[in-house]
């Protein structure tokens, strides 16, 4: 309160206004004016003048605030809006890196397909060119034609599905499915690592709510690093799962590998973005599967296997129409 005010009265002898009550009034017109919205003015029974002005006042802070509120609102969803953006383009950056390191399995596996497409082209040239050709022979070699060049397309599909940039789509998607086109993709780049890929994909798994190419994508990222986890390990250890589950209310993906797996510090930041155990790693692969993950409303865990080696697990929430 402030010392030495006197009483102050109006021409009107009825109104007085005490010092108390003019101290307050401008303590907290000085908070508010200092940015402190959440102060009102207090109203004494008497409903004089004085009390009018802070009745007036506290209408202003209350709009004051009511606008502080929707515009720290606004704000929180740019921040959500341009971190979820964020979040998407290291997302297909990711990708991108990661088809990058299978170029060389990739191109193999189209040339496999292309190159019976061109030998059976051949042979059924030359059966054409026969006095007598074979119309169950050629009908065979036509066959196995369309057959190689549908197993190409299906690779060249399966990239330009994971290097395309689209909106995020969420709508019912197949886990097993989903899961099971990145196992195809990812076969020959084990198999010339000389690594074991053991896909054992679970029935009956009901649909989940998500984007299909970010869940591939999920897929895609821990079974890379799976088998960068055993490559140095003995060939008979190089042995990496992939399976699916369905836990209430959870589908669940699991990607185990029998490497040599990680320390107690690495552990603990695993998934913090720029953290990685490889020699040329971004360290940005699973904090970027965590936030896709987080976004579809599931849970990305890191375990040790009781042998040997890891095991990454993405929950993902189940499609219920209600």
């Amino acid at each position: 309160m402030a010392e030495g005010l006197p009483d102050v009265s109006t021409d009107r002898p009825d109104l007085k206004f005490t010092a108390d009550r003019i101290s307050a009034f401008i303590d907290t017109l000085e908070r508010l004016a200092g940015g402190d919205i959440d102060s009102t003015l207090p109203i004494s029974p008497l409903h004089d003048e004085l009390d009018a002005i802070a009745h007036g006042i506290n209408v202003v802070a209350g709009e004051l605030r009511w606008a502080h509120e929707r515009m720290m609102a606004s704000e929180r969803v740019n921040a959500e809006i341009q971190a979820a953006t964020l979040r998407d383009e290291l997302a297909h950056l990711s990708r991108i890196a990661t088809l990058d390191a299978l170029a060389g399995s990739l191109a193999h596996e189209i040339n496999q397909p292309l190159t019976a497409v061109s030998a059976n082209a051949e042979a059924a040239l030359r059966l054409v060119a026969s006095h007598h050709p074979s119309q169950r022979e050629l009908r065979t070699t036509l066959s196995d034609i369309l057959s190689d060049n549908k197993r190409a397309v299906a690779v060249l599909q399966r990239v330009r599905t994971l290097v395309k940039k689209n909106a995020l789509e969420y709508e019912p998607v197949d886990v097993n499915g989903t899961v099971g086109e990145v196992a195809t993709l990812v076969r020959m780049n084990a198999d010339s690592r000389e690594i074991a890929l053991d896909v054992d994909l679970a029935t009956s798994i009901e649909p989940i709510r998500g984007d299909r190419i970010q869940i591939q994508q999920v897929a895609l990222n821990l079974l890379m690093n799976a088998f960068d986890a055993v490559q140095g390990c003995e060939t008979t250890d190089r042995r990496v799962q992939l399976r699916t589950s369905q836990r209430e209310p959870w589908a669940v993906v699991d990607v185990v590998d029998q490497g040599d797996g990680v320390s107690d510090d690495a552990f603990r930041t695993i998934f913090q973005p720029f953290f990685t155990t490889k020699p040329n790693g971004t360290g940005l692969g699973l904090s970027i599967c965590k936030g896709i993950v987080t976004a579809h409303g599931g849970v990305l865990e890191a375990s040790r296997n009781p042998s040997r080696g890891m095991t990454f697990s993405a929950r993902f929430p189940l499609w219920r129409s209600d």
